[in-house]
């Protein structure tokens, strides 16, 4: 992604939402795609790219397209969590 300072003209792996979007509507081959994002605004990547994929995907992100996020990366670490198992992360005691 581009970082909020990103520009137009950003050389090497920054890539904007319609450039993803197109990308993995265009080249993906998997069965699913989960993407994950922990920046602000980041639940635009929701609407910029489900529309543009032919196969089932979910995007989890940090904030709504409309909202900042923490600056904390709380969310990152949550998931993480989660992912490792952490106790305070699995609330239903699976």
């Amino acid at each position: 992604l581009v970082p909020y300072d990103g520009t137009p003209d950003a050389q090497g792996p920054c890539r904007g939402l319609p450039e993803i979007a197109a990308t993995l509507g265009r080249d993906f081959r998997g069965a699913a795609v989960l993407l994950t994002a922990d920046c602000c605004y980041s639940g635009a990547l929701s609407a910029e790219v489900m529309d543009r994929l032919a196969v089932p995907a979910a995007v989890l992100a940090s904030s709504d397209a409309s909202e900042q996020s923490t600056g904390a990366w709380t969310f990152t670490d949550c998931l993480l969590d989660g992912v490792r198992g952490a106790a305070a992360a699995d609330r239903n005691g699976g």
